[in-house]
């Protein structure tokens, strides 16, 4: 037969070397599947490899990589569409869109599919909008609080990306104005006028005549917003007590 040559695994004999071969090419033999085997992998080092035989099929038919801690989809799977969740605990985990147990550190997305990603924290579901985009649009009915942390600001700029309502407290003379406008915002801004600091009003503010008068006495006063994406429309209530 003679020594054969490869590089690859694909390219050895399972049928070498035969019986009738000289016993003197046998170490030839030996140290070619040897440089075959440090050929094709290449990168091990001296790294043991513990994954299961069903583990690693599980990466069959993944062609895309995403970064660590997203998810990563593989259409390619048996049995449909999987995703590959990559936890804090750098543990990896496979998961159909037919499964319906969830457990804490799964995700649920917008449809009630679910996937592994870390958005479910045990007891609710925590979103992270770094990485993931919602838009609702149906109706929705809320059984637990809905709040939203109020932006604490010394200047009368309130910034509509930051928040809905807002704490704010002149440090001197200010003009109530806003940044951002969004059709359809609305929302609260607890003015506490220390010592009687003048307050004028942005272009973009509508309000009765009196507004700025009345806030510029020194109080505590709540004020509504709602704007239309163009103009803001203000009213306050009186000094509160």
């Amino acid at each position: 037969m003679g020594v054969e040559t490869a590089t690859y695994i694909s390219q050895l004999s399972a049928t070498n070397p035969l019986g009738s071969d000289p016993i003197s090419e046998g170490d030839q033999q030996i140290r070619l599947v040897k440089d075959v085997l440090q050929k094709q992998f290449t990168t091990l080092g001296t790294a043991a490899v513990t994954a299961s035989a069903t583990e690693l099929n599980l990466l069959d038919g993944l062609s895309t990589l995403a970064q660590e801690g997203t998810a990563i989809l593989s259409t390619g799977e048996t049995g449909g569409t999987k995703f590959l969740r990559e936890d804090g605990d750098n543990t990896s985990s496979w998961q159909t869109p037919s499964d319906t147990t969830y457990t804490a550190g799964d995700g649920l997305d917008l449809t009630g599919t679910a996937f592994s990603t870390d958005l479910k924290s045990a007891g609710g579901l925590a979103i992270d909008t770094t990485e993931l985009t919602i838009d609702f649009t149906s109706d929705n009915a809320w059984s637990g609080s809905q709040r939203g942390t109020p932006s604490t600001v010394t200047d009368g700029t309130l910034d509509l990306d930051t928040a809905n309502n807002f704490l704010y407290t002149p440090a001197a003379a200010d003009v109530l104005e806003f940044s951002n406008e969004t059709t359809g915002q609305s929302g609260f801004i607890k003015l506490i006028n220390p010592s009687a600091y003048t307050i004028t009003l942005g272009s973009e503010v509508k309000a009765v005549s009196t507004f700025a008068t009345d806030v510029t006495v020194a109080g505590t006063y709540l004020v509504t917003y709602f704007t239309d994406g163009t103009d803001v429309y203000v009213s306050a209530s009186a000094a509160l007590v």
